[in-house]
């Protein structure tokens, strides 16, 4: 399904700390964790959440967030023909201050390049009234745009975060390519114009940018790169078309890819397919196997609404289920290969392009208030009431959880460990204070509500080890108005219990709860 950026501003990648960035700082150690699209209506929240999350900077290591800055809202066109431009960054101005100042973080930032200005010779979108650089005017136009907004995002950065090596840390070359290039250039010129596009940017991100990281704009959900396939097709012809204009030149990273699913789909996107690997595979066909992948942004929904518009939350999804899916689909996919992984968002929206039914509005990882008492019908939607705005999902804690067990681990080396029992996933963390082991059933794939296994946790030097619950315990679907978690017993609401270890091996019980595996 197609997750379209909010205008509203950059993409973040947020890599946090509480205090002023040191001096003689040069890099933050990056941890792959991190939230995007989260600042449509919730800026002024959004450093307290990053440190509540353990996403801002501690001891030089930081989580990130991702949104999208927009050109459309920052270029005022000053007479008729667009020649004499203006700009006013004052969204990324505050943008950068809640997540630059205040969260302490690093920034990933989303280029889009829709233009309310034609510049003679851009390109009308669907929309009949914004534009895409097209001709060498247009392209001339967005260059010194985007000169603009590279220097002064470095510049502000700086400032703020007291750190003169400040960077952007990726810039992402607009989001879902394919649908937007060709609607607005058409099918045989899309793959061409787009890489222009790429041409353009890079050029200018690596001299302005070199610290930096640049990602193609990849793949929506329910969408593949099978061989025939519209999108294989797609970027075979922008490789083509980068080669041959500017051969041994290399303008971007990594690859990106976004998918929202069902919590059964925490490995595949909507169409069965293992997204990680299905990235990697065509890559190495195409001679890009150096390149990595990112998942720029996905999560699940809690709760059922039938009037969603593609009847995507016709099954209902308990708050459990929906923190199931973000354990699994962080440790599966970074297990797989991926590079960073964030979730989509924080608050739930009221509404997405007006519509209070669309699944993005229950993604969020905090309730928003809507829909209140007598203003929905409980058969067609759930919770109903909404439990109260600034309550936290069990997901919420359950991603709080996750980072303080996994800080210091190396996400880019996590063993993928065979257990032998069908259904049963088990993998392995290093980190400096021992090894973090998490397992967890697959129940909806099997029978039975519980499964007894007997599973090697190698590392583990002690006589025993603590398991503890990587979900929160709550009796319920749903948290409610009068029943919920008592924010102030985090963590004590995941359940933990000792275990001996015989030979390198623990006999575990499973139910649909992931646990974490540590020694005692």
């Amino acid at each position: 399904m197609k997750k379209i950026i909010s205008p509203i501003v950059a993409v973040l990648i947020l890599a946090a700390g509480i205090g002023a960035y040191p001096e003689t700082q040069t890099e933050i150690q990056e941890l792959p964790l991190g939230i995007s699209n989260p600042l449509e209506e919730n800026i002024d929240i959004l450093p307290d959440v990053l440190q509540d999350l353990g996403l801002s900077e501690k001891n030089g290591v930081a989580g990130f967030v991702v949104d999208a800055v927009a050109r459309k809202n920052a270029e005022i066109c000053a007479d008729e023909d667009d020649s004499a431009v203006k700009y006013n960054f004052s969204e990324l101005a505050q943008l950068m201050d809640a997540v630059v100042g205040k969260g302490k973080t690093n920034l990933w930032i989303v280029i889009g390049p829709v233009s309310s200005c034609k510049f003679i010779d851009g390109k009308l979108r669907q929309d009949g009234k914004t534009y895409l650089p097209d001709g060498p005017v247009s392209r001339q136009a967005y260059r010194e745009y985007l000169t603009k907004l590279v220097r002064h995002a470095a510049t502000y950065g700086r400032t703020l975060s007291g750190n003169p090596h400040w960077h952007v840390i990726r810039w992402n070359l607009f989001n879902e390519v394919l649908s937007e290039w060709n609607q607005t250039f058409g099918k045989e010129n899309a793959a061409a114009k787009y890489a222009e596009f790429v041409l353009d940017s890079a050029k200018i991100l690596r001299q302005l940018s070199p610290k930096s990281k640049i990602v193609l704009g990849g793949l929506g959900s329910g969408t593949d790169l099978q061989e025939g396939s519209p999108n294989a097709a797609f970027y075979i012809k922008i490789f083509g078309h980068l080669r041959t204009a500017d051969p041994g030149y290399i303008p971007f990273d990594f690859f990106e890819s976004h998918w929202f699913s069902a919590y059964t789909n925490y490995a595949r996107n909507q169409k069965g397919l293992e997204v990680v690997k299905e990235i990697q595979d065509f890559l190495r066909r195409q001679g890009h196997g150096d390149k990595q992948v990112i998942i720029r942004a996905g999560a699940t929904y809690t709760g059922m609404d039938i009037d969603e518009p593609k009847g995507l939350m016709n099954n209902l999804q308990s708050e459990s289920q929906q923190a199931e899916f973000l354990l699994k689909r962080f440790i599966y996919n970074f297990a797989q290969g991926a590079q960073a992984i964030p979730w989509s968002l924080i608050v739930e929206h009221k509404k997405y392009h007006g519509d209070a039914h669309k699944i993005f509005c229950f993604t969020g990882l905090i309730y928003n208030g809507h829909p209140t008492f007598k203003k929905c019908d409980p058969q067609r939607q759930q919770p109903c009431p909404d439990p109260g705005y600034g309550v936290k999902k069990l997901s919420y804690y359950a991603f709080k959880f996750l980072i303080e067990k996994a800080r210091g681990a190396d996400f880019g080396n996590i063993e993928s460990i065979n257990t032998a029992a069908p259904n049963v996933h088990l993998y392995k963390l290093k980190r400096k204070s021992g090894p973090l082991y998490v397992a967890w059933w697959d129940y909806f794939q099997d029978a039975g509500t519980q499964k007894t296994v007997s599973l090697l946790l190698a590392d583990i030097k002690t006589a025993d080890v603590r398991v503890t619950d990587a979900l929160p315990e709550f009796d319920g679907d749903f948290q409610t108005r009068t029943n919920r978690l008592d924010e102030t017993d985090y963590p004590h609401f995941f359940p933990s219990r000792t275990l001996p270890v015989t030979d390198g091996r623990i006999t575990l019980t499973l139910d649909d709860a992931p646990v974490f595996m540590e020694e005692e």
